[in-house]
């Protein structure tokens, strides 16, 4: 079976280097890796009210691609010092309700800049708004491809050996990543056994027996609703339990 990447390009230009970095990792994707360019330019602006009226259709596609996918690639440029507007705009209506699909997807982020600084910057912001997303994102090699003028031909092919070396990298990390995920959702995929493991844990630390704080009525102020620690739950990972419902939004309006 083909591992599917849905792979998205934050500008809208048709000579981006950012899209050009896509058609290479395209081109250099290792064996039963498959690569799809979405198209997000049709996304009408985010707009709660149009929203409650329905997903607008080229929303529902993107929706229903990243959902499908087994990881996300994102390349970025960066623009004042932070996320274009048309990735942030198809990243908020990716973030809304109904099943919101980055809810554990596999996230793999590259950027190309005619600078020297090559996207770190927003690199660092998309990190943080893939955290409240709950989307894992690869942490090795971050990919900041600067002076990217040079590193393209005329006709859109990747010339820089160093350039490519790391895309490839960055797609075994993604698989990789991508694997370990898949393990750690089957392993919790029976939430109620998982839930009443938590209770019991957390009843044996404290003498009694707790109830799972996960529903949206008993969101903290911050917006989070945090385990016990990973002594009760007897592993090194433990996994940030994020409520779900309209309740548990934060930070849109």
């Amino acid at each position: 079976m083909a591992f599917k990447v849905i792979a998205i390009s934050g500008s809208l230009r048709k000579a981006s280097t950012n899209t050009m970095a896509l058609h290479a990792a395209q081109r250099m994707a290792p064996e039963g890796m498959e690569i799809e360019i979405a198209d997000i330019s049709r996304m009408p602006i985010y707009d709660d009210d149009l929203r409650a009226l329905g997903e607008p259709t080229p929303v529902a596609d993107f929706k229903a691609k990243v959902r499908a996918a087994d990881a996300v690639l994102i390349a970025t440029p960066e623009y004042n010092f932070s996320i274009p507007g048309v990735l942030k705009n198809a990243l908020d209506w990716a973030s809304r309700p109904p099943e919101p699909p980055f809810d554990n997807k596999p996230v793999a982020i590259m950027g190309a800049a005619p600078g020297p600084v090559g996207t770190a910057r927003v690199q660092y912001h998309l990190r943080q708004v893939l955290v409240y997303m709950n989307s894992f994102t690869v942490n090795r090699p971050e990919v900041f491809i600067c002076h990217s003028a040079a590193k393209f031909n005329a006709t859109g092919d990747l010339i820089d050996e160093v350039t490519a070396k790391f895309i490839a990298e960055l797609l075994l990390s993604l698989r990789a990543l991508a694997e370990r995920v898949s393990f750690k959702v089957m392993e919790t995929s029976n939430e109620k056994d998982h839930q009443t493991t938590w209770r019991s844990l957390a009843g044996e630390r404290d003498g009694f027996d707790k109830p799972l704080r996960s529903g949206a009525a008993d969101v903290q102020a911050d917006g989070w609703c945090e385990p016990p620690g990973d002594a009760a739950m007897g592993r090194a990972d433990v996994d940030r339990v994020r409520p779900r419902g309209e309740q548990a939004r934060r930070g849109l309006e």
